[in-house]
């Protein structure tokens, strides 16, 4: 696979995130508030349209959400942070034209975009949790200040799982492809896996069902070969 031409970090987009939010207060589709800024969705025109979320269920009542991450596949339905103010006990923060603090996780996706591209995306990907809150969110930010759609398509893919439990740190169960390079299954074979399913598709990791996809990839192999 070929290494793309940006490998941006948000740490090195601090800069695009102050002036996307400057432009957002400018809008006044963005607000301060106790040193914090939020983005109001409901002055953005097609909010919740990615994952077809019900506006009729979106509160009277003003409400804002302070975090960066919230437990759970639920919507927020309130206005969602886009910089955190700093505070004394904050240990990573940057001195800008704002003030000091750190752009929130809504808001970094946006601005690496927004170094980079002026144009509207091919594809846009992430797994299906994005669904849920952050893909919606980056698109309205970055849809309030480009005059076009921020990508053509949205694709949202399913978790690699290792033995019917989700793949994560925490649980010790991370496969790398060195580790499995090093069980003698090749590139070829664990792209092949990895894509045997529909993206959509839940894909169950263990040494059985590797096998066995393997095995199919070296069967067709053999019937092209005669």
């Amino acid at each position: 696979m070929k290494i793309p031409d940006y490998l941006p970090k948000a740490s090195d987009a601090i800069d695009q995130a102050v002036e996307i939010i400057n432009r957002l207060l400018d809008l006044k589709v963005a607000y301060w508030n106790r040193g914090n800024v939020y983005f109001e969705p409901l002055k953005f025109s097609g909010f919740g349209e990615i994952y077809g979320l019900d506006m009729t269920r979106w509160p009277s009542k003003k409400r804002r959400f302070h975090r960066d991450t919230y437990p759970g596949m639920r919507w927020n339905l309130g206005d969602f942070i886009l910089w955190h103010g700093y505070k004394k006990a904050d240990t990573v923060y940057w001195d800008t034209s704002i003030g000091k603090g750190r752009p929130s996780w809504n808001i970094q996706d946006p601005s690496m975009i927004f170094k980079h591209f002026n144009e509207t995306l091919s594809i846009y990907c992430g797994g299906y949790d994005n669904l849920f809150r952050h893909h919606d969110y980056t698109r309205a930010i970055l849809e309030s200040l480009w005059p076009y759609p921020m990508a053509r398509y949205w694709l949202h893919c399913q978790h690699l799982y290792v033995n019917g439990q989700k793949m994560s740190k925490s649980k010790g169960n991370i496969y790398y492809i060195d580790t499995l390079l090093e069980q003698g299954y090749e590139i070829q074979e664990i792209r092949f896996f990895l894509i045997y399913c529909h993206y959509r598709q839940q894909l169950n990791y263990s040494d059985e069902n590797m096998r066995s996809v393997v095995e199919k990839l070296k069967k067709f192999r053999r019937l092209c070969a005669l």
